[in-house]
């Protein structure tokens, strides 16, 4: 166990997110990357022109029916954009994670243990499985499959502007999509990085406070020295939860420029997918029923993996208050206490991160599918009654 008067140095090889960190940071700082998301923005971006200027020029075509996936490129190109206009301010929240970062093994090899059982567990049932399904994702939306023209309205603009080159122009097209997979989860999972190695300091945190004065004597408690140390630990747990929530206010600052943006984009997606499924299944292909499966898929646990983040954060800041609830304040001097009521103050409301009366947590999840399905019912009954 570490001596409270010192910093708990953090090590690289600690992270049991490494994964994460590998891919997602220190890959996507790399020139190549830069290179080429910069290119795949360019192409996704003259790709939507053609399809507004073909829509304009044919405006009786069947948008309903490939709203689902236009919906997903544009959420694939938002989030590559906001990946370069956000890079700075993440840059920032990950230089201040790193400089305050506690080492795993800092309150005892019990809780160490623990940390890394929760992360292996939240490993293997997400991160794991959503980079499989990613990967997935982009290798069947390679054109050699099988023709994409019945989910995604690029395959007929590049019919309508291309002519006979449309064919080569759509293999290349979509073998970008296994980079674009990529990249339009490289910033959720930039920010679940950040929530999960918060999770775990919190936890940390949690763990110091139950450790103030756990092996103090009752008997010895009266004695000044041994309340001074008490004083010591409270005041270096606060220095660290007033860290914390710093980085969460610096987090919180990215979360409310992304959160309207995907939150809106995620809606729309879940809808005109539910209405694909609902009005279209029957005449996809097969290719297209296993391409339309990892969307779902990736769909379900993007929404998924972010709430399951934004809920642990909140479980983890409410037991810091826990924690001082079951602290023997009764037997320390006067000063020790104001000490634990001002931390008390501090920590009595969980960390959560909202905005519009909309908070990440598992409610979320629930929220967005509830709505969705009922805005497809809408839609598919107006299709229904050839209203739409």
């Amino acid at each position: 166990m570490f001596k409270f008067n010192e910093k708990p140095k953090y090590r690289a090889h600690e992270d049991t997110f490494i994964l994460l960190r590998k891919l997602f940071y220190e890959y996507g700082h790399t020139r190549i990357y830069k290179i080429l998301n910069k290119y795949n923005i360019y192409l996704h971006l003259c790709v939507h022109f053609f399809q507004f200027y073909y829509i304009y020029r044919h405006p009786h075509t069947d948008m309903l029916r490939y709203s689902s996936t236009w919906i997903i490129m544009t959420f694939v190109l938002t989030s590559m954009i906001l990946s370069i206009v956000l890079d700075k301010r993440i840059n920032k929240v990950y230089e201040a994670m790193e400089s305050k970062l506690w080492s795993i093994h800092s309150v005892n090899a019990h809780v160490s243990k623990k940390i890394k059982n929760k992360s292996k567990k939240f490993n293997y049932l997400f991160t794991y499985t959503l980079l499989v399904v990613a990967g997935a994702l982009g290798v069947v939306h390679l054109a050699i499959w099988g023709s994409l023209d019945d989910m995604y309205f690029s395959v007929l603009t590049f019919k309508a502007f291309f002519g006979s080159w449309s064919t080569v122009i759509e293999h290349f097209y979509f073998c970008t999509f296994l980079f674009a997979a990529y990249s339009s989860i490289r910033l959720p999972f930039l920010l679940l990085y950040s929530l999960l190695h918060l999770e775990i300091q919190f936890f940390l945190l949690n763990g110091h406070i139950l450790c103030i004065s756990r092996n103090v004597k009752v008997e010895n408690m009266h004695d000044w020295v041994i309340q001074k140390d008490i004083e010591r630990k409270i005041i270096f747990c606060i220095k660290q939860h007033i860290a914390l929530r710093r980085i969460i206010i610096q987090l919180f600052d990215i979360i409310k420029i992304t959160m309207p943006i995907f939150l809106f984009l995620a809606c729309l997606g879940c809808v005109a997918l539910m209405v694909l499924i609902l009005v279209h299944l029957q005449s996809l292909h097969a290719i297209s029923l296993v391409r339309l499966f990892f969307i779902v898929c990736a769909n379900l646990l993007i929404t998924w993996t972010v709430c399951e983040a934004g809920q642990r954060i909140i479980d983890e800041t409410g037991a810091t208050f826990d924690s001082l609830v079951k602290c023997p304040w009764y037997s320390w001097n006067t000063k020790n206490r104001r000490l634990l009521v001002i931390f008390m103050l501090n920590s009595r409301k969980p960390v959560s991160f909202y905005l519009a009366g909309i908070t990440v947590d598992y409610t979320l999840t629930v929220k967005i599918y509830r709505i969705s399905f009922s805005n497809a019912l809408v839609f598919y009954n107006l299709n229904q009654s050839s209203l739409f």
